[in-house]
């Protein structure tokens, strides 16, 4: 069912998240229940998550190193199998988009790298004034979440092994890839797209689980419409295919957004939401 809650003896993050209208029965339930416990020292939680953090780490910058790249990349390079040769809209779209392309692709981190990330930051600071324990614990889930994305990535990208489009064209001369001339074969799917979206979703997941919706809804508007910038400068800048970002927006999404309740329940005795005033 849905139910209405409000107390002015509760404290100000729980009437915050308990006056949304038509909360459901299953979260007010969870808010009264962890609006009467002593707030959790952050001695108690942090054993819990630092694994979690460690682990996401190690999978993002050690076992991507430890799995076999796919020798020299050419066996999936873009125009010379069917895999890419045959996708009209990806040659197309690339012919059409590419504007200025050393400016679009250096501006396109700026939004995907700084923008999303500061931006989803700043809303769960924000949505946690009252209390720095839940920034931390929130903040530390973030990272966890954006080392994992990244951690996918690596590992899609070294199997994949498909060849940027400024290559395929022979115009990586105008492109960022002069400056990194390691990027030939790292197309699929857009890093930049995925750690963009991921990090607007895992931010607004982290607030629905808060029960912050209306600070969700913010962030999730604003960083959809920076991280689609992002995304599309992607493909002007001649670094990236159409599916290369449509896939890196579904990918960072589906981790950025499940991600946060599943570490929340493994830290918080198997609930998925948990709305306890940390410390």
């Amino acid at each position: 069912g849905l139910l209405q809650y409000n107390s002015n003896s509760s404290p100000p993050w729980f009437r915050r998240a308990a006056e949304t209208p038509a909360a459901p029965a299953f979260i007010i339930k969870a808010m009264e229940d962890s609006a009467l416990e002593t707030p959790h020292n952050h001695r108690q939680w942090m054993p819990q998550l630092a694994p979690v953090v460690s682990g996401s780490l190690l999978f993002w910058l050690v076992l991507p190193k430890l799995l076999p790249a796919r020798g020299g990349g050419a066996a999936l390079a873009c125009g010379t199998t069917a895999w890419c040769a045959s996708d009209a809209i990806d040659l197309a779209v690339s012919e059409i988009l590419v504007f200025m392309p050393l400016f679009s692709g250096l501006l396109s981190h700026v939004f995907t790298m700084v923008a999303c990330p500061v931006l989803s930051l700043h809303a769960l600071r924000a949505a946690n004034l009252d209390s720095a324990g839940t920034f931390r614990q929130d903040s530390a889930i973030f990272v966890a979440t954006f080392a994992v994305n990244m951690g996918v990535n690596r590992i899609v990208k070294d199997a994949s092994a498909r060849q940027r489009p400024c290559y395929y064209w022979g115009r990586e001369g105008a492109t960022e890839a002069s400056l990194f001339h390691s990027q030939e074969f790292r197309s699929f799917y857009s890093g930049d797209t995925s750690l963009a979206w991921a990090a607007v979703a895992a931010a607004t997941s982290l607030l629905v689980c808060r029960g912050c919706n209306e600070a969700a809804r913010r962030v999730a508007v604003r960083g959809a419409a920076l991280a689609g910038v992002g995304s599309l400068l992607r493909i002007v800048g001649d670094m990236h295919w159409l599916t290369d970002v449509l896939v890196g927006t579904l990918a960072g999404i589906a981790i950025g957004a499940g991600m946060p309740p599943l570490i929340l329940r493994a830290i918080n005795d198997g609930d998925y939401v948990t709305l306890e005033h940390v410390v």
